[in-house]
């Protein structure tokens, strides 16, 4: 369970969070963004499939 103070601290974490995303992305196009977002979800797609062939491959000899 998430104490009240706890939630305010998520709430703020994610509004310094979102305006740190915001400055840094100030000026890009909205292709640069999506071209930003497919490549991040590549990533994180790869590192899941990775993870899943870590899991079920044994280790050699």
């Amino acid at each position: 369970m998430v104490t009240a103070a706890g939630r305010a601290a998520l709430s703020e974490a994610l509004r310094w969070y979102g305006q740190l995303l915001n400055q840094a992305l100030d000026g890009w196009s909205r292709a640069e963004i999506d071209a930003l977002q497919e490549g991040i979800s590549r990533f994180v797609s790869d590192i899941h499939t990775a993870l899943q062939l870590h899991d079920t491959t044994e280790a050699a000899p």
